[in-house]
């Protein structure tokens, strides 16, 4: 678990905004408030990610290929057997999958 910084994606580093405001000037990006980093937040998934994620996948394994299927168990089994930890970021991804496959199926 450990976090870190990018360079910000929307200033592209630089911490001003691209476009210049009403007088001409460049002020500071409001993504990363002028810094020109992004911390970047990468902590273990939630035991109530993995829960979410479990009871997700049963409403919609039928509606998924089996390579997604065997690509979500295996990841899944890695992070719970403590063989290759998901982030939060990484679960947070999946359940954005599993929602629109559920959505595209209801």
């Amino acid at each position: 678990m450990s976090t870190n910084t990018n360079p910000c994606m929307k200033c592209l580093g630089t911490g001003k905004y691209n476009v210049p405001l009403k007088d001409g000037s460049i002020g500071n990006c409001f993504a990363c408030k002028g810094t020109g980093t992004k911390m970047v937040n990468d902590k273990n998934m939630t035991d109530k990610q993995v829960k979410f994620i479990r009871d997700l996948f049963r409403d919609v394994k039928q509606f998924m290929t089996e390579d997604q299927i065997n690509n979500l168990v295996k990841a899944m089994q890695a992070h719970i057997n403590g063989t290759e930890t998901k982030s939060i970021k990484w679960a947070s991804s999946a359940i954005d999958k599993l929602k629109t496959i559920k959505a595209n199926n209801a």
